[in-house]
C-alpha cells in the first residue's frame, strides 16, 4: 500500500469515526431542562436552594438563595445577626456522556448581612451588601429526562477578605478553596 492510500484511509476512518460521534452525541440530547436541588457549601457559601435552567444546549444559568440566622445572649448582653446570599452561576456540561458529564461554573455570589449587639445599655447594628466570584468544577449526573439530579465538586470563592490567613490586611483578595455537592430534582 503507497502513502496515497494509507492516507486517504486513515482519513476515511477518521470521517467515519467523527460522523458516529456526531450521531451518538445528538442521541444524547436533553429533553429535561428544568433542576431544583440543594446545595451544601457552593456558592451559597453553607446551604442554598436552586433553580436551573438549561437555556443554550449544554450551558445552564442558576439562581439560589440561603438564609442563615445567628442569636446569642447571656444576662443583659445580646447579639444577633441575619445573612442572606444570592449564588448566580452559570454551569457548562457539555463535556461528558448523555446523563453523566463534567460540570465547569463560574459566576457571582451576593452576600448581605444585617446585625445589632446590645450590652451595658449600649445599642449598635449595622448591615452591608457586598459580591464574590464562584468558580467550581466537579461531576454532575443529569438525567436526559425527568429524574434525580446530583453533583458534586471543588471550587473555590473569590474576592476581599478571602486574602492568606496571615496576611494583616483583611480587604486582600484573595481565593478560598470551597466544595459543593447537592442533591435535587430534574424535569
Amino acid at each position: 500500500m503507497n502513502t496515497g492510500s494509507m492516507r486517504i484511509g486513515i482519513l476515511s476512518v477518521l470521517v467515519v469515526l467523527g460522523l458516529g460521534s456526531f450521531t451518538d452525541a445528538r442521541a444524547y440530547e436533553r429533553q429535561a431542562l428544568n433542576s431544583v436541588f440543594i446545595e451544601g457549601l457552593g456558592p451559597g457559601t453553607v446551604w442554598s436552594i436552586n433553580y436551573e435552567r438549561m437555556v443554550i444546549d449544554d450551558l445552564g444559568v442558576r439562581v439560589g438563595i440561603s438564609y442563615m440566622e445567628w442569636t446569642a445572649g447571656v444576662g443583659d448582653t445580646k447579639a444577633s445577626s441575619d445573612y442572606f446570599a444570592f449564588p448566580i452561576t452559570a454551569n457548562y456540561v457539555g463535556l461528558g456522556n448523555g446523563r453523566h458529564s463534567l460540570e465547569l461554573s463560574a459566576g457571582v455570589t451576593i452576600s448581605y448581612a444585617t446585625g445589632s449587639a446590645e450590652a451595658l445599655g449600649f445599642e449598635s447594628s449595622g448591615s452591608g451588601a457586598t459580591a464574590m466570584g464562584t468558580v467550581g468544577v466537579g461531576y454532575r449526573f443529569h438525567p436526559l429526562t425527568t429524574g434525580f439530579h446530583f453533583r458534586v465538586g471543588l471550587g473555590g470563592l473569590m474576592g476581599k477578605g478571602f486574602g492568606t490567613w496571615h496576611d494583616s490586611d483583611v480587604d486582600a483578595f484573595g481565593f478560598l478553596p470551597w466544595g459543593y455537592i447537592s442533591f435535587g430534582a430534574t424535569f
